[in-house]
This record gives C-alpha cells, structure tokens and sequence, in this order.
C-alpha cells in the first residue's frame, strides 16, 4: 500500500488504531497482573480497659488499643490516609459479619496518618476517650453517660 503511492484508507487507519489500543491494553493487563499490590495487615497486639465504671443505668470506660501494621508488598510503599479505630458492641451470634444490624458504634477516633515503606511493620497506639451507654427505656444508647 505504502509502496504503490496510495494513502491509507480509513478501515486500515481505524484497524491499526484498534490493533494498538488491544495490544495496549494486554499490556497493561499484564503489568496491573504481575504488580498486583496486597492489602496491608492490621493486628490488635494489646488491648486495655480503663476506669471502667457500671452503675445500673450507665457504663463508661476508657479504651487503649496497641495495633501492629503491616505491609506485605515487596515493591510498593502505602499511605494511609483515612484509618479510624473503633470498639463496638454486639448482641449477635459469634461468626456472624462484622458490622450487621445488631452491632454498635462505643467509641471511635480518627487515628493515625502515615506512610509505610514495603515490607514495614509499624506499631502504634489508640487511645479512646470516656465513652459511655446510657441505659433509656429499656434499651441500651450510645453516648455520653449521664
């Protein structure tokens, strides 16, 4: 074609165009396949109760969480930028899912922003502040105890 003086017609420009967008495509793939990253590792390694108090209408306590972060992947760093810790309650069966209708929210914070270079394991601490249930009407409420 080429040689003969002819221009391209537009099926073999919209062919060749197709063909190049395939093969980038496969080979983006593959590259995405191959570097697949893992997800990061969360571990509680300590877990401790303070000033708790019960009375017949309310609890409250104080929460300090030790977890143990770790980055799996050989080649890729992490950042973390929206990690919240949490403690919540349930009265549902063991095994059944994390967060059903059941459970509730006792304390959360937004905690630590940071990077994590591959393979790291980093330690850190979450402390929760007083937080407390207060009994209303028969049923349980999160909250600030009165």
């Amino acid at each position: 074609m080429a040689g003969s003086g002819e221009k391209p017609t537009c099926g073999y420009i919209v062919y060749v165009v197709t063909v190049a967008i395939i093969i980038g495509g496969l080979i983006t793939f593959l590259l995405w396949a191959f570097t697949l990253p893992d997800s990061p590792e969360f571990f509680v390694s300590g877990f401790e109760v303070s000033n708790f108090k019960l009375s017949p209408n309310s609890l409250t306590s104080d929460f300090s969480v030790s977890v143990a972060v770790r980055n799996p992947n050989n080649k890729f760093s992490v950042r973390y930028d929206d990690v919240h810790a949490a403690v919540l309650y349930s009265t549902g069966v063991p095994g059944d899912d994390v967060l059903n209708g059941n459970d509730f929210v006792i304390a959360t914070k937004p905690t630590f922003l940071f990077s994590q270079r591959p393979q790291g394991v980093m330690q850190r601490e979450v402390r929760l502040g007083t937080v407390g249930f207060r009994a209303d009407e028969g049923r349980i409420r999160s909250g600030t105890a009165r």
